[in-house]
């Protein structure tokens, strides 16, 4: 309560347990994925910019006026429902020069790096000995037995806990648990002297969560929210990308634009079943006999009440035979339920 560098990324206070922790084996230091994403947040609070329409996440900042990710409304005259703010901004987000700065806070400390980036790349395991370990998510290396059956780290600081706040992706609060308490889960118990660090601001449910240990507290707020706002898994989805024309043919016909499919009541009233479409990039892998077949490639998502998510897939699924039957030219898929809208 009395660290004054507690706004520092690694704080005095978790700087000294970590010490004491390396008196008797390995520490775990998690940080963010490597590379750099950018998202917006409100400039005055820092929360992240959502769509006042369907609460996906803003972008394109730098182009003009910020575009839903998921519906593709613009945000006109947006303001941020925590304080009222009217302005954005870009939060670059990424994890690099972490072993730097730890090798002034801890001197003569081993230090291991684990990172699909880094030219050692993913370490599988190291020594139950006295060193710090680097590692981004999802890269955590094991650690070997000692002989007395101790494959545990004596602490474990979760870095950036504030690049939580700015995931993108419907699930990332989820995500984000689950891998904190994949990590957490590599730590001594407190009965044996482990220590578990959060460093840094992030949202409370995701907190009290993983306090409790108890994803039931996440799940529960979610599923509310999700309620609210018509997302799944509270209705069925489904992404529907192609070009352009392709996809909104293919959107009218099996009804969701102007038929029955076209209108879902969320709880608060009947509304527009389609979100988008909006574009999306070209695929990563294509030759040059593709590339006309995608320009001017585009993502919708299609909602519909659970009753309705298997004629939803009868219809999709008869649309894209009917397609590539017909030798239609430009792409048209779909994912029913997918992981993620964007």
């Amino acid at each position: 309560m009395g660290d004054t560098t507690l706004g520092a990324r690694v704080p005095h206070t978790a700087v000294t347990i970590l010490s004491k922790a390396l008196e008797s084996g390995p520490v775990l230091l998690s940080v963010p994925h490597d590379g750099i994403d950018e998202t917006l947040s409100c400039a005055a609070c820092h929360r992240r910019a959502r769509c006042p329409r369907c609460t996906g996440p803003l972008a394109g900042l730098w182009q003009g006026t910020p575009r839903c990710l998921w519906c593709g409304a613009t945000a006109v005259q947006w303001r941020c429902p925590g304080c009222g703010g009217e302005r954005m901004r870009v939060v670059r987000v990424g994890a690099a020069g972490t072993a730097q700065e730890l090798r002034g806070l801890f001197r003569h400390v081993p230090i291991v790096v684990s990172s699909p980036s880094q030219p050692r790349g993913i370490v599988e395991d190291v020594a139950c000995a006295p060193m710090i370990v680097i590692a981004s998510l999802g890269a955590e290396p094991r650690v070997r037995g000692d002989g007395t059956g101790n494959t545990e780290y004596r602490a474990v600081a979760i870095l950036d806990a504030w690049t939580s706040l700015y995931g993108t992706g419907v699930d990332a609060r989820e995500d984000t648990l689950t891998a904190w308490m994949r990590v957490v889960s590599m730590c001594a118990p407190r009965s044996r002297g482990g220590q578990a660090l959060l460093l840094g601001e992030t949202d409370p449910v995701i907190a009290r969560s993983l306090a409790l240990w108890d994803g039931r507290v996440l799940a529960a707020q979610e599923l509310a929210e999700r309620a609210e706002t018509g997302l799944p898994p509270v209705v069925g989805a489904a992404c529907v990308w192609g070009r352009r024309d392709v996809v909104r043919a293919a959107l009218e016909h099996i009804g969701a634009f102007t038929g029955d499919l076209a209108v879902i009541d969320t709880g608060q009233g009947g509304v527009p079943a389609v979100w988008g479409p909006v574009p999306i990039a070209q695929p990563r892998t294509i030759d040059a006999r593709e590339l006309e077949a995608t320009q001017d490639r585009v993502k919708a998502v299609v909602r519909v009440p659970l009753s309705e998510r298997a004629e939803l897939a009868r219809r999709l699924r008869a649309e894209v035979a009917r397609h590539v039957a017909a030798r239609e030219p430009g792409e048209l898929r779909f994912q029913l339920d997918p992981k993620d809208l964007i």
